[in-house]
Protein backbone atom coordinates (compact mmCIF):
# COMPACT_ATOMS: atom_id res chain seq x y z
CA UNK A 1 0.00 0.00 0.00
CA UNK A 2 2.37 2.53 0.85
CA UNK A 3 4.75 1.29 -2.24
CA UNK A 4 1.82 1.79 -4.24
CA UNK A 5 1.59 5.18 -2.79
CA UNK A 6 4.85 6.41 -3.17
CA UNK A 7 4.81 5.07 -6.94
CA UNK A 8 1.53 7.21 -7.72
CA UNK A 9 3.21 9.99 -6.14
CA UNK A 10 6.87 9.37 -8.62
CA UNK A 11 4.32 8.68 -11.38
CA UNK A 12 2.10 12.22 -10.33
CA UNK A 13 5.74 14.05 -10.34
CA UNK A 14 4.87 15.10 -6.61
CA UNK A 15 1.35 16.42 -7.41
CA UNK A 16 -0.82 13.91 -6.49
CA UNK A 17 -3.22 14.90 -3.52
CA UNK A 18 -1.86 13.38 -0.24
CA UNK A 19 -5.88 12.95 1.09
CA UNK A 20 -6.66 10.78 -1.96
CA UNK A 21 -3.73 8.75 -1.31
CA UNK A 22 -5.32 8.40 2.41
CA UNK A 23 -8.19 7.98 0.89
CA UNK A 24 -7.41 4.79 -1.45
CA UNK A 25 -4.87 2.98 1.83
CA UNK A 26 -8.04 2.41 3.63
CA UNK A 27 -5.92 3.84 6.82
CA UNK A 28 -6.65 6.70 8.85
CA UNK A 29 -4.49 9.91 7.98
CA UNK A 30 -2.06 9.07 10.67
CA UNK A 31 -1.33 5.50 10.49
CA UNK A 32 -1.29 6.74 6.69
CA UNK A 33 1.65 9.06 7.59
CA UNK A 34 3.12 7.00 10.32
CA UNK A 35 3.67 4.04 7.60
CA UNK A 36 4.81 6.23 5.18
CA UNK A 37 7.46 7.64 7.14
CA UNK A 38 8.93 4.43 8.40
CA UNK A 39 8.75 2.91 4.89
CA UNK A 40 9.86 5.93 2.92
CA UNK A 41 11.78 7.24 5.52
CA UNK A 42 9.91 10.70 5.20
CA UNK A 43 6.20 11.87 5.51
CA UNK A 44 4.27 11.70 2.00
CA UNK A 45 3.99 15.74 2.08
CA UNK A 46 7.48 15.44 2.21
CA UNK A 47 8.83 13.23 -0.55
CA UNK A 48 6.33 15.24 -3.00
CA UNK A 49 8.10 18.31 -2.27
CA UNK A 50 11.26 16.42 -3.03
CA UNK A 51 10.20 15.18 -6.21
CA UNK A 52 9.15 18.51 -7.40
CA UNK A 53 12.20 19.73 -6.72
CA UNK A 54 13.84 16.89 -8.44
CA UNK A 55 12.03 17.58 -11.18
CA UNK A 56 13.09 21.45 -11.33
CA UNK A 57 16.50 20.40 -11.25
CA UNK A 58 16.45 18.34 -14.13
CA UNK A 59 14.24 20.77 -15.79
CA UNK A 60 16.85 23.47 -15.75
CA UNK A 61 19.97 20.54 -16.32
CA UNK A 62 18.27 19.73 -19.36
CA UNK A 63 17.24 23.38 -20.38
CA UNK A 64 20.08 25.89 -18.90
CA UNK A 65 18.81 29.01 -19.95
CA UNK A 66 15.05 28.58 -19.65
CA UNK A 67 14.04 30.46 -16.86
CA UNK A 68 13.12 29.60 -13.49
CA UNK A 69 9.75 31.21 -13.48
CA UNK A 70 8.59 28.85 -16.73
CA UNK A 71 10.01 25.47 -14.77
CA UNK A 72 8.13 25.98 -11.39
CA UNK A 73 4.83 27.23 -13.25
CA UNK A 74 5.17 23.79 -15.09
CA UNK A 75 5.75 21.76 -12.21
CA UNK A 76 2.69 23.69 -10.39
CA UNK A 77 4.51 26.09 -8.54
CA UNK A 78 2.29 29.10 -8.31
CA UNK A 79 4.80 31.80 -6.64
CA UNK A 80 8.06 31.83 -7.28
CA UNK A 81 8.85 33.10 -3.55
CA UNK A 82 7.59 29.29 -2.62
CA UNK A 83 10.12 28.34 -5.05
CA UNK A 84 13.09 30.22 -3.28
CA UNK A 85 12.33 28.85 0.17
CA UNK A 86 12.36 25.81 -0.91
CA UNK A 87 15.63 25.81 -2.80
CA UNK A 88 16.80 26.79 0.70
CA UNK A 89 15.42 24.30 2.28
CA UNK A 90 17.40 21.91 -0.15
CA UNK A 91 20.39 23.32 -0.85
CA UNK A 92 20.74 26.32 1.55
CA UNK A 93 21.11 28.14 -1.75
CA UNK A 94 19.12 30.58 -3.76
CA UNK A 95 18.10 29.10 -7.34
CA UNK A 96 20.78 31.38 -9.15
CA UNK A 97 23.38 29.51 -6.74
CA UNK A 98 22.27 26.09 -8.44
CA UNK A 99 23.33 27.23 -12.27
CA UNK A 100 26.68 26.17 -12.87
CA UNK A 101 27.63 23.35 -10.47
CA UNK A 102 25.34 20.48 -12.00
CA UNK A 103 28.15 18.26 -11.68
CA UNK A 104 28.18 18.90 -8.10
CA UNK A 105 24.49 18.76 -7.22
CA UNK A 106 23.98 15.18 -8.88
CA UNK A 107 27.23 13.73 -8.40
CA UNK A 108 28.99 15.62 -5.19
CA UNK A 109 32.76 15.77 -5.42
CA UNK A 110 34.36 13.86 -3.30
CA UNK A 111 37.39 15.16 -0.96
Amino acid sequence: MVGHASRLLIAARGRARIDDLVGKSGLSTSQFQRRFATQVGMTPKLFARTIRFDRALIARRNAPGRPWTDIIHELGCFDQAHFIRECHVFTGLPPGGLIGEWDNIFFPAHD
